[in-house]
Formats: C-alpha cells, structure tokens, sequence
C-alpha cells in the first residue's frame, strides 16, 4: 500500500545522496575551470569531496541550527539560506585542502596553500553557489511548507506546544496521529491528513508532553489512542494507525509498542 511506503518514498536523506551523486556527475563532465588541469579519476574525486562532503556538512549544519532557530520565525528560507552561508564557512578549508591535495593551482597559476588570504578568498568564491545549491535542494519542501500563522483568534482551541503548532495547517485540525523525522524537516500527521513543516523531530517530541505518544523508532512517534495493530517487519515490526498509515517500529521499541496495543 502507498501508506506503507509514504516514509520511504519521502526520504529526504535519500534526495540529498541521489542529489550529490548527480551534481558530482554534472561538474565532472562539464569540466568547470577549478577541475580543468585534472585528469577523469582526480576530476571525479575533486568533485566528489567538493559535492558530498558540502551536502554532509550543510544539513549537520541546518539540523544544528534548525535545534536553536525560534520556532515562530516567518520565512523558513532564511534559515535555509542561513544555513548554506556557515555551511560554506566551515567547508572552504576543507576546499583549500583537496586543492592543495591535488595540486590544484589557482587562478594566478600558483598552487594552493592553506593561508588566512586563501581560505577568504575561498569563501568568497563558494559561498554564494553553495548557498543557492542549499535553497534549490530545499525548495520543493519549502514550497510546500505552511505559512506560519500570526494570528491570535486561534489561540483558544490551540493545544499546547504554539510553536509547533503555528507550523501546523489548521485545516489539518489538531487531532495529532504521528509525527515523522525528515532530517531537520518534519511531517506531521493529523486525522485529516499530513503536511510537512521546517522543525526538529526532537523538539517536537519535547513540545508535546501533554499527548498520550511514544517514539516507535528513531525517526518516528505515535499517539497511543491512533495505535491499531502491530505487524511483522523485519527486525522490529509495522505500526498500524488508525488512518491506515504504517510506521516503521525498531526492535528497541517493539515490545514496548506491543504491550500498549495489546
């Protein structure tokens, strides 16, 4: 069933290795000026280091910075800009590095050393591309992110938790199922469907501690009142939820989950 498979076929960890596989691809065949003097093997493992080792620092960074970001901050692209300006910082004496491993020589035709001027330059020269990289790889879920809500005619029959609650839709009610981690994304879903919203699956889980719920995995929590079978999946087991939704469970949580459906 498509319900099943939902987690699975929105991975965002996923999207991002198939993402730095095909732009590792796309530079070395493209040969960019940086990679020009390399040869096919050194060209690849330029840009192999360049791509996946920025994709790995950039969501240590975004999961970082999503833990401290205020929750109610509007315009989630921020934080993801944000994020692709430090994520440069940290990666360009990394850049500087494979540089100097491969004796890439700069544009005045001298070879790379590791210095305060190159490792500036080296910011200057990657921070708006690895910036604008970031935001496009987001943008299919920040286009479908909700707006956050500054309305306060809501607050009435809000449930606890207003900050992880404003990035909820309303339309989606409040009758929360369970909760799914997408890295520093989230999907939430209610009795009336799902939505996904720019928050840290471990502040949310801590956001809630007035709802009847459990982790049944790393990167899953359920309500208990939504809980309706347990089925045999591999080392753990298959949560069925009222809505037909099917969670993944971990051996760690099997025999916890088994006992409140049983």
């Amino acid at each position: 069933m498509l319900t099943d498979r939902l987690p699975t076929l929105q991975s965002w960890p996923v999207f991002l290795a198939v993402s730095g596989v095909v732009l590792t691809l796309l530079f070395v065949l493209l040969e960019p000026e940086p990679s020009q003097s390399l040869g096919p093997g050194a060209a690849v493992v330029f840009w192999s280091l360049h791509v996946l080792v920025q994709i790995a620092i950039l969501q240590a960074v975004q999961s970082g910075l999503s833990r401290i970001w205020p929750a109610r901050w509007p315009l989630p692209v921020l934080q993801i800009a944000a994020a692709g300006l430090v994520g440069a910082a940290l990666f360009s004496p990394v850049a500087v590095w494979v540089e100097i491993l491969l004796s890439v020589a700069g544009e005045d035709g001298v070879p790379a050393a590791l210095t305060p001027a190159a490792l500036v330059n080296e910011f200057l020269n990657i921070a708006p591309p690895v910036t604008l990289v970031w935001v496009a790889l987001n943008l299919s879920r920040l286009l479908r992110l909700p707006l956050v809500s500054g309305s306060r005619a809501d607050a009435v029959d809000r449930p606890a938790a207003p900050g992880f609650w404003d990035r909820v839709p309303r339309d989606l009610g409040r009758d929360l199922v369970a909760l799914s981690a997408e890295l520093h994304y989230l999907r939430v879903y209610t009795a009336k469907g799902d939505a996904l919203i720019l928050y840290p699956f471990g502040r949310a889980v801590a956001d809630l501690p007035e709802t009847d719920g459990v982790q049944v995995h790393r990167s899953h929590w359920a309500v208990r009142a939504h809980m309706r079978g347990l089925r045999p999946r591999g080392d753990g087991g298959g949560l069925v939820l009222s809505t037909g939704l099917t969670l993944p469970v971990s051996r760690t949580y099997r025999n916890r989950v088994s006992g409140m459906i049983g």
